[in-house]
This record gives structure tokens, sequence and C-alpha cells, in this order.
């Protein structure tokens, strides 16, 4: 198997971690119109939230605590009977859309973005990386009031992934 060249990341200058918002909507949004893209745009803190994504990934955590705006907007049904519940295979389809917002995504332009912001966090040190766990406990703290006032309590799940 042929290997692949590394991307080569953008000339530009990546501002500190507290204001790369802009940037990331900027550099992102030219790589999908999709309203679910646009949607995960349109929130805060988007660098630390990538980077807990990929962490919850990389040991074997669910990430959609940190990926609110790409659930299915239906819940997913189950068959019940008297002695179990099973998955209703036809609540797949609820994945159709966010299977589309991310093949929306060019794969090369998006490892290009990727390779261009990576190094933020690293040339930014380990306190970069403490405020981005500290935002998203937060965040997830936030989540958490939420839930006892009727909302998804999402957040106390994130916490309870870490």
């Amino acid at each position: 198997m042929a290997e692949v060249a590394a991307p080569e990341p953008a000339l530009i200058t990546v501002p500190p971690l507290d204001v790369s918002d802009s940037l990331v909507r900027e550099l992102v949004g030219a790589l999908s119109s999709h309203p679910r893209v646009a949607a995960w745009l349109a929130t805060d803190d988007l660098i630390c939230n990538f980077a807990a994504v990929v962490e919850n990934i990389s040991t074997g955590q669910a990430p959609m605590p940190h990926l609110q705006v790409w659930r299915p907007q239906r819940d997913f049904p189950v068959l019940e009977d008297d002695s179990s519940v099973i998955v209703d295979t036809r609540g797949y389809s609820h994945y159709a859309d966010v299977s589309a917002a991310v093949d929306s995504i060019n794969a090369t332009n998006g490892a290009q973005r990727y390779a261009t912001l990576k190094p933020r966090p690293r040339r930014a040190g380990l306190p970069a990386i403490v405020r981005c766990r500290a935002r998203t406990c937060q965040r997830a703290a936030a989540d958490d009031g939420d839930r006892r006032r009727g909302g998804t309590g999402a957040g106390r799940r994130a916490l309870e992934v870490r």
C-alpha cells in the first residue's frame, strides 16, 4: 500500500486558543455548507470541543455529550415485549442526516484544516489543555443544572465519560 503524504498546514497565524473560534469557523465553514456543520460552528470553544470528542473516541467513550447539535432530532425507537427491549433497526435512518454532514466534508481538505489547527494546543502547552478540560466541565455542569430543571442532562453524562 502506498504511503499518503501528510497534508501541509496553511501558512497562517493561528490565534490564541481563547480567541480561535472565528478562525475555526472560517476554515471549517469553507469545507461544508451542511446545516449540521453550521450548527456546530455556531457553538463556542470549537477547538476544545473537538479535542474532547477526539479524546473520548480515543479512549472508547461516546463523544455525544460534546456533540449535542449532531444528535438526531427524534428518539431512537426500540421494540418491546414482556421480556425484552431490542433496537428497532428502522431507527438507524435517524442518522442519515449526520452521515450526510460528515460526508459533506472533503477528507483531503479537512485533513489540511486539521493540520493547520492541530499545533495550536501543542504550542499553547499544558495550560491550554487544562483550560479546554475546564471549559468542557463547566459546560457539562451547566447542562446538569438544566437537566434538574427538565433538560436532557447531557452535561452530567459528559462528566461521567471523562
